[in-house]
């Protein structure tokens, strides 16, 4: 399941997870005096045998879609150096940004196999499903980063395609 031209994936682990992720446009407001201020309508559907999540709403503004490519760019070079977490207007979603970590350098950690010590980066899409702190977590690996990332370079250009020829 999924939306045509969006990032759909198949995530393994645990209830072995379809992820669709779809900008299909800019929402009202497009005609703004910048687009920075333009709503995107986001779509994000997870499923697995646990858990059935859709949503197709105006939840990111441009603005934090273009904050958010910049900073999954930002993870993949290794230019963050301390997690970060980005929150966004509407609280329905969030990204964790974990940079990679040396496990061989906790103090809680008694032993780590040879050629492990390494926790490569990792991105969390947290949703906030109710307003009493109820929230699914869908972790991303370095490799579905790199395709999340690749999906934002395709539409931010469609975006701002889009409202030029809306302003002209």
């Amino acid at each position: 399941m999924g939306w045509i031209n969006g990032l759909n994936l198949s995530m393994g682990g645990m209830g072995n997870t379809k992820f669709s992720f779809y900008i299909s446009g800019l929402g009202n407001g497009l005609l703004g005096d910048c687009i920075h201020e333009c709503w995107c309508v986001v779509g994000i559907s997870i499923k697995n045998r646990f858990f059935n999540y859709k949503e197709h709403n105006e939840i990111l503004g441009f603005g934090e879609v273009q904050c958010l490519r910049d900073s999954l760019d930002s993870l993949l070079r290794d230019e963050i150096t301390e997690d970060v977490v980005l929150s966004f207007v509407e609280p329905d979603i969030e990204f964790k940004l974990n940079t990679a970590l040396d496990l061989r350098t906790l103090k809680n950690v008694l032993y780590v196999k040879e050629g492990y010590g390494i926790q490569d980066i990792s991105v969390d899409l947290v949703l906030n499903l109710t307003g009493n702190g109820d929230y699914y977590i869908l972790p991303f690996s370095r490799r579905e980063i790199e395709l999340l990332l690749a999906y934002l370079n395709k539409v931010i250009p469609q975006l701002e395609l889009q409202w030029e020829k809306a302003r002209s």
